[in-house]
Order: structure tokens, then sequence, then C-alpha cells
């Protein structure tokens, strides 16, 4: 059921024109710094965006204009962990990694650990409307937000962006699967009120 979700929603992704991608990345990005939580974050975890996906360069860039924290992550395709590492300037400090996805270059990586980080920009193939996702099947993101809700002392608001075409009533989850606590699309904010 998830493959074949995650197969029939990322063809419906990819069939968005890239001027409509970045017409829609733009208002997702507009609603997310108008959250309050945004204002309140130093330290947030952006994706780097890659193919279809809801464009993430000018959040990190504005992101860094307003003197947040923007961190990135890196893939550890070893050990099958994302690390987090500060970013300071998008144009020099990235190159293809894993997954031919940018990530910093090895002299510009700065490790930050996950308990600094205040509000993670969680990626997806899908959403449904509890907050649940499924990605691309690699299980990074999953690791990392299973940890966080085994860290108790780890507070981080966890913020899934998608297109509408990504949204679905429900989908399969498992008993690790971590919730998160807001979707932003190019019409609307969903939350839900959760303690993470």
């Amino acid at each position: 059921m998830k493959k074949s979700l995650r197969t029939s929603v990322l063809a419906m992704r990819d069939m968005l024109g890239i001027e409509e991608r970045c017409q829609k990345s733009t208002l997702i990005k507009e609603m997310l710094f108008g959250l309050n939580e945004f204002h309140s974050s130093s330290n947030i975890l952006f994706y780097v965006a890659t193919k279809s996906e809801v464009q993430t360069e000018d959040m990190i860039r504005q992101a860094i204009k307003q003197g947040k924290r923007a961190l990135v992550p890196i893939t550890d395709a070893e050990n099958k962990r994302l690390l987090i590492s500060e970013l300071h300037d998008f144009d020099l400090e990235l190159e293809k990694g894993a997954y031919g996805i940018l990530e910093p270059t090895k002299i510009y990586q700065r490790l930050v650990p996950l308990d600094e980080v205040e509000m993670i920009i969680v990626p997806g193939v899908v959403f449904d409307l509890h907050g649940h996702r499924i990605g691309y099947g690699g299980g990074y993101y999953d690791r990392m937000l299973e940890s966080i809700g085994q860290n108790k002392g780890t507070k981080a608001c966890l913020i899934g962006v998608c297109f509408e075409c990504q949204l679905v009533d429900t989908i399969p989850i498992e008993k690790h699967d971590m919730p998160v606590s807001r979707i932003i699309t190019e019409e609307r904010v969903i939350m839900w009120r959760r303690d993470i």
C-alpha cells in the first residue's frame, strides 16, 4: 500500500511544471515564515530540495538573512542516519552528496547536535490529515524523528511541507512513526496540538 501510494503521488507531483512548483513553494515559504513557532525558533533544520519537492533554497537564504541558524542534513549512508550541519552560504558550501542531494562539503561541515534543533522542516512524498508521512523509503527521517520522540528532553516543532496533491486522508502507520505537528501546503496550514 505504501509503495503504490508513494509511486502514484510522486507521479502527480512530478507533473507540476517548474513555474507552478516555484509559485506554490513561495506560498508555502510565506506561510512558514508567518508562523509564531518560526519567529520564536533560532535553530531550524531545512532539507535541501531535489527534483520536484517543495523548493527550500529561498527559505534557507531568507532564514540566513534573518539571522536564523540555518541547518541542513548530511546523509551518513554507512550508518543510515542524518547528521546536521550549520550552513552559512548556500552558493559556496554545498555539493552533491549521497543520492545526488546537495549537502555541505567536508570543509564546511559544522556539526550540530539534534537536541539544539528547535524546528525541523520535514520532507515527504505523502502526508495525511493526521500528520503522518511516507518518505522515499530510506528511513533516514523516520529514524531521526523516532529518536526525537524517544528523547523527552528534545523539543522540536516538526513542520511537514508538501503540495496539496501530496495530501491524502489517511496512510498506514507503524508504531514507531512520528507525526509532524504542522503541515503547510500552498493553500493552508494544518495544525495539531502535540507535545513533542
